[in-house]
């Protein structure tokens, strides 16, 4: 698979730095060994390999929050000091490594876990793919990629209050 660029992404201190924040939009690449930000949109066998369909978000806190409200006529400072940027809606697929666990932050009654627990990739495509699939797919996932054909390696949901 090809790299798509993709919309500039912020980084947290958890996530390794392979982007930047500017004033003016700039566009990155997916690379090797990158960390973003995304809501998945589908998923799908292809070949025998998971795939997920995603659309890459921005997630800013502090000053970078406050400019992207306020830039956009939203209340800045924006409640609980973060502010999630989607400019674009391109969806994006990518292989994932098959037999990862996923960090989510819902639990199967729908009660919010901050904390969060791993759940088996096949029980969370069952999850996002099931009756209850919205609760799931109503966060953004930290998405660790890997390997020339930017593998999903590992899936964080991004617990937001």
């Amino acid at each position: 698979m090809t790299t798509a660029p993709i919309a500039k992404l912020a980084t947290t201190a958890a996530a390794l730095p392979t982007t930047r924040f500017a004033k003016d939009a700039c566009v990155c690449t997916v690379t090797c060994e990158a960390r973003h930000l995304a809501y998945v949109k589908s998923t799908r066998s292809r070949r025998r390999h998971r795939h997920l369909s995603v659309d890459f978000v921005l997630f800013l806190t502090g000053w970078e929050a406050e400019d992207a409200a306020a830039a956009r006529g939203d209340e800045s400072p924006p409640p609980n000091d973060y502010y999630i940027v989607n400019d674009t809606t391109t969806v994006r697929e990518f292989p994932v490594q098959a037999g990862i666990a996923v960090r989510v932050v819902v639990s199967p009654d729908g009660t919010t876990n901050p904390d969060g627990y791993d759940l088996p990739l096949d029980e969370w495509i069952a999850a996002i793919t099931g009756p209850d699939a919205a609760m799931y797919l109503a966060n953004a996932y930290w998405l660790d990629f890997t390997g020339a054909d930017n593998t999903i390696c590992a899936i964080e949901a991004q617990w937001v209050p």
